[in-house]
């Protein structure tokens, strides 16, 4: 579902929170970036409102089929793979009529 959590420095954030077996906070924006992915990836896994963590995807959708995609892997931190965060962000997409 959609949620707008907000950030201390960023503000509302438009996130949607998918369940594909683990938790996922999906942010989809025209232009996906390392910066948003720094600054949130950590304040989510401290955040109280996930005590067993949750993954993160600051996501765009590039085309049609094609998603532009970083990841903050709950417990990990940054990284370049994963195929329930690819799943997350293409479920986000869909539910929101961009895929």
């Amino acid at each position: 579902g959609r949620a707008r959590p907000v950030h201390p420095r960023l503000g509302p954030l438009d996130a949607t929170f998918v369940s594909v077996g683990n938790p996922h906070c999906v942010l989809l924006t025209p232009a996906p970036s390392r910066e948003t992915l720094e600054a949130v990836g950590p304040w989510l896994a401290d955040n109280p409102a996930f005590p067993e963590g949750i993954n993160l995807q600051v996501a765009g959708v590039e085309g049609p089929g094609r998603i532009r995609l970083l990841i903050w892997e709950r417990g990990v931190g940054e990284t370049s793979a994963s195929g329930t965060s690819a799943c997350a962000a293409a479920v986000a997409a869909v539910e929101r009529g961009l895929l």
